[in-house]
């Protein structure tokens, strides 16, 4: 009997490593792994993509106690990465989970158009969207765009000119954001006017709606969007540009539609904060000198070690060049505002500097909120 062979049939599970390709550091992240239960480990890889001949032993590991709950936070900033699309016109997957941890919500992008010549279509929607606003992106502009992340830590983009556009991925968001797959549009039917606009049932605790704003291509329409009860009064000329604008204690904000000189195709609201931010009810001007150089703009005021800031540019005309950016980055994406538009950026940590560039003094920055 002793010389019989013994089997034992269990359950398993294959389990990636999350870093993508060959690495010197591997993490494998296991979820839901009950206290007391004893659960076995070996590892294999591959040589050339094909299975590797050799395994490591068989570790236990025994759960004591569970894992400590963990609150990721509201905006995380990533080192610039490129994705684009491979076909023009054509929305691509983007994908994700080699880079941003299980929890994340949505992503943060930094869109580029550098055609000097043409206004671009461009796009970002969740995978598994059929929302389909590809507005477009005037020549020589930059902005930033938000957008959910599914299941699998995947979007998608679309972009008209495979050269000259280019999205960046700076950051992304933990639970305090929510995201719609598919948006819900809000656009006010009164025009010409501030509309009170009650989103507290689709925005259910929300401190501030996320909203993709677009026309058609080379159209503009004057638009705005403000927390309610505010005093602002911005609403100049957009194509296509994201927003995260403060929702009043009742879940109110305010937004304008002028339909001139063409029609907007959607207030799109595709998602909303709940928590991780304070957004004010006027806007403050934190402009720094126009004279084409980089000026440190401290934040530092108004929250401490903050992790992103919300802000609104407003300017004279559709040719003024600006550029924010994290402090400690070296990046030159210095191109037009286009009238009216909205940065999500991640001061530096931590003396809450940003560093601004602006062409004209009639270039305007409006600080929205910050977390």
């Amino acid at each position: 009997m002793h010389a019989d062979k013994y089997f034992c049939f269990d359950t398993y599970t294959d389990n990636q490593q999350k870093e993508a390709g060959d690495t010197l550091i591997h993490t494998f992240i296991k979820k839901n792994w009950p206290i007391c239960q004893t659960r076995y480990f070996y590892f294999h890889g591959t040589i050339d993509g094909n299975p590797s001949p050799s395994t490591t032993a068989i570790f236990k590991k025994h759960q004591l106690e569970a894992e400590k709950e963990t609150t990721m936070p509201l905006f995380n900033s990533l080192a610039p990465q490129t994705f684009r699309p491979v076909i023009s016109n054509t929305w691509a997957d983007f994908d994700l989970s080699k880079i941003v941890p299980e929890g994340a919500t949505g992503a943060v992008f930094h869109l580029i158009n550098a055609d000097i010549g043409a206004t671009r279509k461009v796009g970002l929607r969740m995978k598994g969207s059929t929302d389909f606003y590809g507005g477009g992106m005037k020549r020589h502009t930059h902005t930033w765009g938000i957008v959910g992340l599914d299941d699998n830590l995947m979007c998608q983009g679309l972009c008209e000119s495979l050269a000259q556009q280019h999205f960046l991925l700076v950051g992304y968001t933990g639970e305090y954001c929510t995201f719609f797959v598919n948006g819900t549009d809000i656009k006010p039917a009164l025009k010409i006017a501030w509309v009170d606009t009650d989103l507290s049932t689709l925005c259910p605790g929300g401190i501030a709606a996320i909203i993709e704003f677009a026309t058609h291509l080379d159209d503009n329409d004057l638009m705005g969007a403000r927390m309610h009860g505010s005093t602002d009064d911005r609403h100049p000329g957009s194509k296509h540009i994201w927003m995260v604008v403060g929702l009043d204690a009742n879940g109110h904000l305010d937004l304008w539609d002028q339909d001139w000189p063409t029609g907007a195709d959607a207030f799109n609201l595709i998602g909303y904060i709940t928590a991780g931010a304070t957004f004010y009810t006027n806007a403050d001007n934190i402009s720094v000198a126009a004279d084409g150089t980089y000026h440190d703009r401290s934040l530092i005021g108004y929250l401490a070690n903050p992790v992103i800031a919300f802000i609104e540019l407003d300017s004279g005309a559709n040719a003024e060049d600006y550029a924010i950016r994290k402090n400690a980055w070296t990046a030159d994406i210095y191109y037009d505002i286009d009238n009216h538009n909205f940065a999500i950026v991640h001061p530096n940590t931590p003396n809450a500097l940003i560093d601004v560039k602006l062409s004209h003094v009639t270039n305007r920055l409006f600080l929205l909120g910050i977390g």
